[in-house]
């Protein structure tokens, strides 16, 4: 039997609300993403990103899963989180 996590609950709100008002995202964006990722989907993702209305970019990579800093292509991924951060 599953216990309730509250941390775990609150983070899925917090994903939820964004998700439904991506018009009043107003932020920079970058979305990293694999499309063998088994947990969130990849067409999910780019269907967010196609949505927002603000300075983004959408990286994808060729391998990984959902913990994309610990997984084959993570040197790739920091890569593209220094790269959006600096050039700010």
């Amino acid at each position: 039997m599953f216990g309730y996590n509250s941390k775990s609950h609150k983070i899925s709100s917090q994903i939820n609300e964004i998700c439904y008002n991506l018009e009043d995202v107003d932020e920079r964006v970058l979305f990293v993403h694999t499309m063998q990722d088994s947990v969130a989907s990849f067409n999910a993702a780019r269907d967010a990103y196609d949505s927002l209305n603000t300075d983004q970019k959408f990286v994808e990579l060729d391998e990984g899963d959902p913990i994309i800093m610990r997984d084959y292509d993570r040197q790739d991924a920091i890569g593209a989180v220094v790269n959006f951060r600096n050039n700010s």
